[in-house]
């Protein structure tokens, strides 16, 4: 097995640990928390306007259809005035309920349409208000996580100086492969033979016919989970 594939990982881990470091950190955890909220208000503000648009259209056709039966009614009534003919005043007294109910109805509906109106402009404008105040706590906890993240800049810097050295000196089919695994979320991607005959990452036993083939390449691919296996001088 090639050492500095080896050294490469040891020095990824190192770096994957300040990552990981970094991440716990109070500034980052605020910073991620305060970006979310953002994203989410930014997100629900455009749902609202959206809402509101769509109210206004059907409060839109709720008025014209509550003048056009405003119209009719008015039209009934007069008819009903001029009427002499029995059957005729039933027809028109008829109609001119049943248009009195839908006028009821649409004045009902307008009235919680015109409600779920108000909810939504106040919705918006509390989401609204409170952004500018979101904005800045969030630029304070970004710039806070960026002086811790600055303090560790060295040493990871130097990490990457190192492993750039000992990635010159790795055939490129192995680092594929470490970079493949990683991708995959297979960590770390290279492990030692465990005992005779087991994968030192997911603990699986291998044929020894596979196992057998270690001294051919330097290494061999676990069945089960795919990493690299080698085994240690």
């Amino acid at each position: 097995m090639n050492e500095y594939i080896l050294q490469f990982q040891q020095l990824d881990l190192k770096l994957r640990k300040i990552e990981q470091e970094l991440g716990a950190t109070e500034e980052r955890r605020r910073s991620k928390q305060l970006h979310q909220y953002l994203k989410e208000s930014e997100e629900k503000l455009k749902q609202l306007e959206e809402h509101a648009e769509q109210l206004s259209l059907r409060l839109d056709k709720l008025k014209d259809s509550y003048a056009e039966n405003k119209e009719l009614i008015a039209e009934y009534a007069a008819a009903v005035d001029k009427s002499i003919d029995l059957d005729e005043l039933n027809y028109l007294n008829k109609k001119f309920n049943d248009l009195s109910k839908t006028v009821s109805l649409l004045d009902r509906d307008m009235a919680a349409l015109l409600k779920d109106m108000e909810d939504t402009s106040a919705q918006f404008e509390e989401y609204r208000q409170k952004l500018p105040k979101a904005k800045k706590q969030y630029s304070e906890a970004k710039s806070s996580f960026d002086e811790v993240r600055k303090s560790r800049e060295p040493e990871i810097i130097e990490i990457r100086k190192k492993m750039a050295q000992a990635e010159k000196k790795i055939s490129p089919e192995l680092l594929e492969k470490y970079r493949k695994l990683k991708s995959q979320g297979v960590y770390p991607p290279f492990v030692s033979l465990s005992g005779e005959n087991q994968c030192g990452g997911c603990r699986v036993d291998m044929p020894m016919s596979l196992v057998s083939k270690l001294s051919d390449k330097g290494y061999i691919e676990c069945e089960n989970c795919h990493r690299i296996i080698y085994k240690s001088e």
